[in-house]
């Protein structure tokens, strides 16, 4: 493998860019550690505030700043959106493995009535 040097950027735009949206990703990184830690209904001691309450706000953070960025840097909104559809709907497969199968309603009653009539020792 070809080593290549790296080479910081200086370009003020790309820097207040990137440093703006890895600030709200680390802000909505911690909020979503505070909901794991006391869960997502509780009150975050620090700030008083209810962690899902906080959750939303941080997100719609990272979405503004995730916009501002595509649209800064012109990284094709098309085929970010092409992706995110992608992605979601490997996420939505993979949740499907953790749900929990629906209870079924079981009529006893019927179930009985209908044993009975089968059964020898009900004849």
């Amino acid at each position: 493998m070809k080593m290549t040097k790296w080479v910081p950027t200086t370009n003020l735009m790309m820097l207040r860019r990137m440093g703006k949206l890895i600030e709200e990703m680390n802000e909505l990184g911690t909020v979503a550690a505070r909901c794991i830690i006391q869960g997502i209904d509780e009150v975050d001691p620090s700030s008083g505030e209810v962690n899902r309450e906080r959750l939303w706000h941080e997100i719609a953070d990272v979405y503004a700043q995730l916009d501002e960025t595509v649209a800064r840097l012109a990284l094709g909104a098309e085929a970010i959106e092409a992706r995110r559809a992608v992605k979601r709907g490997y996420m939505q497969e993979w949740e499907a493995m953790f749900e929990e199968p629906k209870p079924v309603s079981v009529d006893f009653e019927k179930q009985r009535e209908e044993y009975e009539g089968i059964h020898p020792c009900y004849d």
